[in-house]
């Protein structure tokens, strides 16, 4: 279906998929149902155990399956990438899917801003127990949409997510691609990469998606403690050779209180420590010295943190953390 060499708009979706029978055919459905066509769309089965291969198939040549070995999800995203034909990438999670008008938005928008060469916007949240949708990554006050540096939207909590970002592919590329070495936060990582060679973006201001939240995520644990280290060493050193570090400093404050509270839930206070030694300069001294302190008895110190933080006990309960 791909008519992608001719158009300087064209878009490739991208949907890496791993055990997905249950919401696959969902999530291509509504990349096929857009109001401006995709150009391509392209399945990347990450090596399935289930259906999830042969439901994508069902849908012949409407769009493009790729399979491979179970490498994550930064190798499907990137397998997917390097197949891609048209100029734009857009990705979509599996288990979650597009508003039909994604497309045509973002298009169009970034068609008014023809030096910009990304975009993002809000979603909505949705939990696989609930037909209720939460809005995300949005704030009323502004307008519809804008441009802006994603450094200093970060902060405000427009950070889109990964099923709202349309980004020419050259820019990518350029940035290197996702991180497979990077089990968790990859996503986190690539924008900011790509942030730091082109920081503005055209934001929209409304949901263009809808992620679905499964309640078996309160079981994730943190199996490799050094992610968030190895995470905030690298962005800081990009941040800096861009001249971005005083730029990102707020944004790696809000990635490392995210990662501390994660770790306090999981019980591991030892690493909530070391990233207050390595990093504790871009914390205030009161949240440096009670997080230290409460990382000691760690389990105890995240209920108080539960009934302290506006809605951290839900979050906890839904996985959001």
């Amino acid at each position: 279906m791909c008519s992608c060499q001719n158009s300087d708009y064209s878009v490739s979706a991208v949907i890496p998929a791993y055990n997905a029978e249950m919401t696959i055919e969902r999530a291509i459905e509504s990349a096929l149902a857009q109001t401006l066509p995709v150009d391509e769309v392209i399945v990347v089965d990450d090596g399935s155990k289930d259906k999830t291969a042969k439901l994508a198939q069902n849908f012949g040549d409407k769009i493009t399956l790729h399979r491979q070995q179970n490498g994550g999800a930064s190798a499907a995203r990137n397998a997917g990438i390097k197949k891609a034909k048209c100029r734009w990438i857009a990705f979509l999670d599996c288990d979650d899917y597009w508003l039909e008008e994604k497309n045509e938005t973002q298009i169009s928008l970034l068609k008014r801003h023809p030096k910009i060469l990304w975009s993002a916007g809000g979603y909505e949240i949705c939990r696989y127990e609930s037909s209720a949708k939460a809005p995300a990554a949005m704030n009323d006050s502004l307008s519809k949409s804008f441009t802006s540096s994603y450094l200093d939207l970060y902060p405000q909590g427009l950070k889109g997510h990964t099923n709202t970002m349309l980004i020419k592919r050259s820019l990518l590329v350029e940035a290197g691609l996702f991180d497979e070495n990077l089990r968790r936060s990859n996503d986190i990582d690539m924008w900011f990469r790509v942030a730091f060679r082109q920081p503005e973006l055209v934001y929209v201001n409304s949901p263009l998606a809808v992620q679905q939240r499964q309640f078996s995520f309160i079981t994730r644990s943190v199996q490799d403690e050094n992610i968030p280290f190895r995470l905030a060493e690298k962005l800081s050193a990009q941040a800096k050779d861009a001249g971005l570090s005083e730029e990102f400093a707020p944004c790696l404050r809000i990635i490392l209180k995210w990662w501390i509270i994660l770790l306090i839930r999981c019980g591991n206070g030892r690493a909530v420590r070391r990233i207050l030694a390595d990093y504790g300069s871009i914390f205030p001294t009161r949240y440096r010295f009670s997080n230290r302190l409460g990382s000691f008895l760690p389990n105890i110190y995240y209920h108080y943190l539960q009934h302290k933080i506006p809605g951290l006990k839900d979050a906890g309960k839904m996985g959001d953390i």
